[in-house]
């Protein structure tokens, strides 16, 4: 990984990492940004704790009762023997850049409770849809969900269009929701959704905060918001 794409990640996991140690509310948990090849970036949660969690890196293994959102179990291997529970972080083009972890260091069973699992995706996804919105190309944004009130949360799913229709970048929930796969860049409008791309475009131009209804090609009806993006610039990273 390069490291402008290092510090895009740290940049704007590292809001998440710290929100998400809040919540848990866990003295002894820490929750770490790890990259793709394992090593810590960035941890929150009480400094001796984090200390200990920036002298390791990261080996993952599946969890053997397959949890849901493809968290894993990882083992903590440099001069400590540690575990956690980490979530994937997916590119906006698609693929892997890195996991945010949760690590007890007082209580393994904690990393099993079904609400730290919950926060911790969140987390990844609020990392995804950060990097998402942070992108310098793309025209239009579509975000959606079978709920309207999710829309515009960490929970729906985005995708990004340049101006002829052709897919830039999407989060992971929007390509598990519509079967695309990892590989969806360059991706058309139309080959995912029964509307085309003009029609598409004057709804963004509208700016109506009501959503409108979307129809995948599967068959699945949605409820959407979309906009056209101003193109922010990345400019420093915060401290």
């Amino acid at each position: 990984m390069s490291s402008t794409a290092h510090s895009r990640l740290l940049a704007f996991g590292r809001p998440e990492i710290e929100n998400l140690h809040r919540q848990l509310g866990c003295r002894s948990a820490i929750v770490v940004l790890f990259d793709l090849d394992g090593a810590v970036l960035g941890a929150a949660g009480e400094p001796g704790f984090v200390a200990r969690a920036l002298a390791v890196e990261a080996r993952g293994r599946p969890l053997p009762s397959a949890p849901p959102a493809g968290l894993t179990l990882t083992r903590l291997e440099r001069s400590h023997h540690l575990e956690c529970i980490t979530a994937p972080v997916c590119a906006p083009e698609g693929g892997l850049i890195g996991q945010v972890g949760i690590v007890d260091l007082a209580d393994r069973r904690f990393l099993g409770a079904g609400h730290a699992m919950a926060l911790l995706q969140t987390a990844a996804d609020m990392i995804e849809h950060r990097l998402i919105e942070h992108l310098d190309n793309g025209y239009l944004t579509l975000r959606f969900h079978d709920r309207p009130a999710l829309i515009d949360s960490a929970f729906d799913a985005v995708m990004v269009f340049d101006d002829d229709g052709r897919l830039v970048a999407s989060n992971r929930i929007a390509r598990s929701g519509l079967d695309l796969g990892e590989a969806a860049d360059g991706v058309r409008c139309e080959t995912c959704f029964a509307i085309g791309w003009p029609r598409l475009v004057g709804w963004a131009n509208l700016a109506q905060p009501r959503p409108f209804p979307l129809r995948s090609r599967t068959g699945h009806t949605f409820n959407a918001r979309a906009t056209l993006r101003t193109r922010p610039h990345f400019r420093s990273m915060p401290a």
